[in-house]
């Protein structure tokens, strides 16, 4: 009887000191509490001044120049699900408004292409964490090149206290009457654990 109550002892020990030995950034419950759900954009900063609204006014701020990219009751708002499943599968899923470019074929010069406007357009990606929980390694995915760049996968994702979380991404824009690259850094922060 005494060696069985020890074998149980011990194998209780073993159990809880395995649980000890999990990696911070490999604890999916934890994770799961700390980053699942659903994030608002708080900001959006281009690395140069733009003026993608064609008001005459170029500007760093994204949200003054993208309509309703940090109004997220609309559709084509900016933000940002982080999916965090039982099974360990981590998915990151990033709303941005892509300009949606029409021609005007009565015209052949280039003034006869113009911005309708935006879209919301997604896309899906996995993700790790480093091991000191400082940033998400976002995987680039076959998404990142399709459509010649525009659905870019995040450069950094920074994970900041208050449950925000810093990208950076280069983006394609449609400026004036071409596609230009433009290096975005976004604050999201999260405001529900529902996704």
């Amino acid at each position: 009887m005494k060696k069985l109550l020890y074998l149980l002892a011990t194998a209780s020990a073993l159990g809880g000191c395995q649980k000890k030995g999990i990696e911070p950034s490999e604890d999916t419950a934890a994770l799961h509490d700390r980053f699942h759900g659903q994030y608002n954009l708080i900001s959006a900063t281009a690395d140069r001044a733009v003026d993608l609204n064609r008001d005459g006014q170029a500007s760093t701020d994204l949200a003054a120049e993208i309509p309703h990219l940090n109004q997220p009751e609309w559709l084509d708002a900016g933000r940002l699900l982080i999916r965090i499943r039982n099974t360990g599968e981590k998915v990151y899923e990033e709303w941005w408004p892509q300009p949606y470019i029409a021609r005007n074929w009565q015209y052949s010069s280039p003034d006869s292409v113009i911005l309708n406007g935006y879209l919301g357009q997604v896309a899906q990606r996995n993700f790790t964490f480093d091991k000191a929980l400082t940033s998400m390694l976002v995987e680039p995915g076959p998404v990142a090149h399709a459509d010649g760049g525009r659905f870019a996968a995040p450069e950094k994702v920074t994970i900041e206290g208050d449950g925000q979380l810093r990208v950076v991404t280069s983006r394609l824009l449609y400026i004036g009457r071409s596609w230009q690259l433009v290096r975005i850094t976004v604050v999201y922060k999260r405001f529900t654990i529902i996704t």
